[in-house]
């Protein structure tokens, strides 16, 4: 497994969507087995004769075998590991306001949009998202960042199964870091909002303040 860090960046806008630039790596192995054999053989056998008196004889015999073998084996084995980190976002991207007890646009009920945006609702934001490579002190900070009262003591079924844990191994780690947000501001009124001034309550125990006072100033 490649043991190489990836960072990605993600820019979200409710107008135009998720725009990703992401990275990945990827490790190949591969291997290559030959081999081959080669087995030959050969025969022949050739006799001639003549006789010859007051009757002519004559005679030929010739046997020939041959065997060849030629044996090859190749065998190719390509192994590939590849690591990505891929980010999914379920984020809304209607900024009006959703008022339940306004009328229905549609039908008959209750529940509508209100007409503008929403202060407060997320226009657009930036982000980047680590792995790091695998590491005993990733294990480490996982330790320490879980609460050790609810990982020790906690029936949750997340807590057992983090008690069986080998934290001694490497692990990797994920970390999300947003840079950028900027949220609907608040509707400008078209006059100063002004708010009258309460009773101010007097000071409690003059009388100490004052000795205080006299006693800080010496």
């Amino acid at each position: 497994m490649p043991a190489t860090g990836i960072v990605n960046r993600y820019v979200w806008s409710a107008d135009n969507g998720l725009h990703v630039e992401q990275q990945g790596f990827a490790s190949i192995c591969g291997r290559t087995y030959t081999g081959w054999r080669n087995i030959g053989g050969g025969a022949g056998v050739k006799a001639a004769g003549d006789f010859s008196f007051t009757v002519a004889f004559s005679y030929s015999l010739e046997l020939t075998s041959t065997r060849m073998v030629d044996v090859h084996v190749g065998l190719k084995q390509d192994n590939q590991r590849s690591v990505t980190l891929d980010v999914a976002l379920n984020v809304e991207g209607y900024l009006p306001a959703w008022d339940p007890n306004a009328p229905a646009v549609y039908g008959t009920g209750t529940g509508a949009f209100q007409p503008g945006l929403c202060p407060g609702k997320v226009r657009q934001y930036r982000f980047m998202t680590f792995l790091t490579p695998p590491s005993r002190e990733n294990a480490q900070k996982f330790v320490d960042i879980v609460d050790p009262v609810w990982r020790q003591l906690s029936n949750d079924p997340t807590a057992r199964a983090i008690r069986e844990l080998d934290v001694t191994n490497p692990v990797w780690r994920v970390l999300h870091r947003v840079t950028y947000v900027e949220r609907i501001p608040p509707a400008l009124a078209s006059r100063p909002i002004y708010s009258q001034d309460g009773a101010t309550a007097e000071p409690v125990n003059l009388a100490g303040n004052a000795e205080l006072l006299r006693l800080v100033k010496g």
